[in-house]
């Protein structure tokens, strides 16, 4: 963690450049925002509220400039570590050029900055879940997913990254005990290549459940209609919505014994429905 904050140092203190918006890339890798990480049920208001930050800093840019972004040459590519809602809203605003501070270094070290650097600083807040999530990633990265040494402190780790001592206890445990070779590759952090935490606490049978193989395209379709109806049943209670789907239901029913009785009527039918 010592060396981490080191990087982290040298990387603030660079001088300011500018870069045009279209050398910067982006990776899944170094986003810790991924709103897949947190409950279905808050999952529409932090896309919400996503959209609205970068918006407001697009506004901005009419008459101020944003903070400039940490950014990572990686054998001689621009990866953006710190400063992917700005880079948005210069897109947004139309900007062709972006300041930046810019630093030489690995790709794993960029990857673990990613979980450390977006924890801190005047940022849209980190869901608890995705808080929770960059702790245990960078513990896996830091350690080389072995044991943290013992000079760095659960409460120190917690006030770093935003959680309770005790999670940090519980991720310690389960820390040198986790095979990723058992988890499916969408349970896998796309940085670190370690599951992600939701899919190693709790019921190991039920999380795993989650996972279950599903074609991309039909899971993002999946998941983005669980998170519309977790937010219908926050909005209006779970009996408002259970009363829409015995609607549903009931209108599901009817239709059903309606086109029983078209079969019945015709003796072709019923003899293909009760074959």
């Amino acid at each position: 963690m010592e060396k981490l904050e080191t990087l982290l140092k040298r990387w603030q203190a660079q001088d300011v450049c500018t870069v045009g918006i279209g050398k910067l890339r982006t990776d899944d890798a170094l986003q810790p925002r991924d709103v897949r990480i947190a409950p279905f049920a808050d999952r529409c208001r932090l896309q919400s509220e996503s959209e609205r930050h970068v918006a407001r800093m697009a506004a901005c840019l009419v008459d101020t400039e944003l903070e400039p972004m940490l950014v990572a040459d990686v054998g001689g590519v621009l990866f953006v570590v710190d400063g992917h809602h700005r880079l948005k809203a210069h897109k947004r605003a139309r900007e062709r050029q972006a300041r930046v501070r810019v630093l030489p270094m690995a790709w794993s070290d960029a990857v673990a900055a990613s979980k450390l650097v977006n924890c801190g600083g005047a940022k849209l807040p980190l869901h608890a879940e995705q808080a929770r999530e960059c702790l245990w990633q960078f513990m896996a990265a830091a350690t080389q997913h072995g044991m943290l040494s013992p000079d760095v402190s659960d409460r120190q780790l917690g006030r770093t990254f935003g959680t309770s001592r005790e999670t940090v206890g519980a991720m310690r445990r389960r820390l040198s005990k986790v095979n990723p070779h058992d988890f499916n590759a969408d349970a896998l952090d796309p940085g670190t290549g370690w599951p992600r935490w939701k899919y190693v606490k709790g019921n190991a049978i039920r999380d795993r459940l989650d996972d279950v193989p599903q074609d991309a395209r039909e899971r993002v379709a999946d998941e983005r209609r669980a998170a519309k109806l977790a937010a219908m049943i926050t909005k209006d209670g779970p009996d408002a919505f259970l009363r829409s789907i015995a609607l549903l239901k009931n209108e599901a029913i009817a239709e059903a014994a309606a086109a029983m009785a078209e079969a019945m009527a015709d003796p072709a039918e019923c003899q293909e429905l009760t074959a």
